[in-house]
């Protein structure tokens, strides 16, 4: 069997029909790697106990296809893991929190079902930051999962699970979800690629909730060609365009790297007399990878907007706190399972966030109760009607998403670009992780991207160093396209290094 690790999906399907992997070889390969890895990351929260009966059937099926020369489905045979916010009808979707423990839905979420018709094996439910509240993956069920390239680190978050196991090898590819930098800040973190989409290009029904103006869900891999595969299948049918990362053979992109024009964010950075060596750290590194891209051809924008700084648009225009509550219970209404059984009532009869106060069994550092559940659950609208601050900034998001898309069409750009983050991923023990600039792209729907950069200085702790992702702001709509400019920024950074526990794992 050719080597599973580090493997895309174009190079395994490859293999499948050459009779040099089975579907089943690649499943029991890494169904090890989790056995000898994940003791220590804690990056998953159960794995698919009928993963190896599933790959069974697929290479029946498999031997079917090779006979009829017929091609295969776009994930055929995938091992994909997805966070578990994500409804699974034969696996708990807990969002990590012990109180929802063996909570079980009837149904699998829209998205997971696409995956599973495109020939996709949901391989296993990863963990979170409790309820999807914070970024740094730590929750009462799943514990703190640690990040592969340091294990004194966090792996970011909240999508923390999906990505540290995607860097470690522990499957294909993966699925997280992003309110406000829960798909990039990990991608950043663990050196993978991660994709928020345009919002509403992927259905989130059957996705555990934060915030309906806020939330979307979308593809995490180690490349940019994997990530737009999933991206293929996850979109609503209304959405889907064949394109250079789509569904079968590889088309030229249309872009080149001359010509190219790209708006760096310098009020992204910390300003210099702020900077710490980590900071320092990062803005080398991703001023080095704008260096190699001006090199290509890549024409840089320097440009700065203060009303787009991160700080106005948290405190002036994030909404998560006031929807939070309501989603939550919205969610459990459709989606009750075996609600009772495990000992809540009806959302229409208490909410569920209030249950989970009660109940107390949650990770307190996690969550801590004075800043954060108490605080949701009391400053959630009421069905009395909308506050008038959370009117106030309905009406400052529409503001900035007319500003932004002004700006694009102004400086004649292709995309914005700009660190994920200013420092890096804080040491486990910090229940939150500042200094991340994900929250534009989460305001004004527009889809991003964060590409492997490169790493900080090695260190004791870090052999290889650290992490750091490039993130790319796409115009409203343009997913296909940010993501063919995203595989040739790929090509010239090829920012991506496997963690040495990966290597030394088998």
């Amino acid at each position: 069997m050719i080597p599973v690790r580090e493997i895309t999906i174009d190079s395994y399907h490859q293999a499948l029909r050459s009779g040099n992997a089975t579907v089943l070889q690649a499943v029991q390969y890494y169904l090890q790697r989790c056995r000898a890895i994940d003791s220590t990351l804690r990056a998953l929260i159960c794995i698919n106990p009928h993963a190896e009966e599933i790959a069974k059937t697929m290479d029946e099926e498999l031997q079917h296809l090779l006979v009829s020369q017929d091609a295969f489905p776009v994930l055929f045979g995938v091992p994909v893991i997805v966070k578990d916010t994500y409804a699974t009808a034969d696996m708990p979707t807990s969002v990590g929190c012990k109180s929802l423990a063996g909570f079980q839905t009837l149904h699998d979420a829209p998205v997971v079902s696409k995956i599973m018709a495109a020939g996709g094996l949901i391989f296993a439910k990863t963990n979170l930051h409790e309820l999807s509240c914070q970024g740094v993956t730590l929750s009462s069920l799943g514990g703190q999962t640690l990040n592969p390239y340091d294990l004194t680190r966090t792996p970011g978050g909240s999508s923390g699970g999906t990505a540290a196991a995607l860097a470690a090898n522990l499957g294909m590819v993966g699925c997280g979800g992003d309110t406000m930098n829960s798909i990039r800040s990990p991608a950043s973190a663990c050196s993978i690629v991660g994709f928020r989409p345009t919002t509403g290009r992927i259905s989130t029904i059957g996705i555990v909730p934060v915030s309906w103006t806020q939330d979307a869900i979308g593809p995490m891999g180690r490349t940019v060609a994997d990530v737009g595969r999933l991206y293929a299948v996850m979109q609503d049918e209304g959405h889907i365009v064949s394109t250079g990362t789509g569904l079968t053979a590889k088309s030229p992109s249309k872009f080149s790297l001359k010509g190219l024009r790209i708006g760096v964010l310098e009020n992204y950075f910390l300003s210099k007399p702020e900077e710490l060596d980590e900071t320092r750290q990062v803005r080398e590194v991703i001023s080095s990878a704008l260096k190699k891209l001006e090199e290509r051809g890549v024409t840089l924008v320097p440009f700065e907007n203060q009303n787009w700084a991160i700080q106005k648009l948290s405190t002036e225009m994030d909404v998560q706190k006031f929807e939070f509550k309501q989603n939550l219970d919205d969610f459990f209404n459709s989606n009750r399972g075996n609600l009772s059984e495990i000992g809540f009532r009806p959302p229409d009869e208490e909410s569920i966030l209030e249950q989970i106060l009660q109940k107390d069994e949650f990770d307190h550092t996690a969550l801590p109760p004075a800043t954060s559940m108490i605080h949701l659950a009391t400053l959630a609208v009421t069905e009395s009607g909308w506050t008038e601050e959370y009117q106030q900034r309905l009406q400052a998001i529409k503001q900035l998403k007319t500003s932004l898309a002004s700006k694009f069409q102004e400086l004649n750009l292709d995309t914005f670009a700009y660190p994920h983050q200013t420092q890096l991923v804080v040491k486990t023990g910090n229940s939150t992780q500042p200094n991340r600039n994900g929250l534009l792209a989460s305001l004004t729907g527009h889809p991003s991207l964060c590409l492997p950069a490169g790493f900080t200085a090695p260190s004791d702790d870090a052999p290889d160093g650290i992490p750091i992702g490039l993130e790319l702001l796409g115009k409203w709509g343009d997913d296909e396209n940010l993501l063919e400019i995203g595989e040739l920024f790929e090509g010239v950074l090829q920012g991506r290094k496997e963690p040495k526990i990966s290597q030394e794992a088998m």
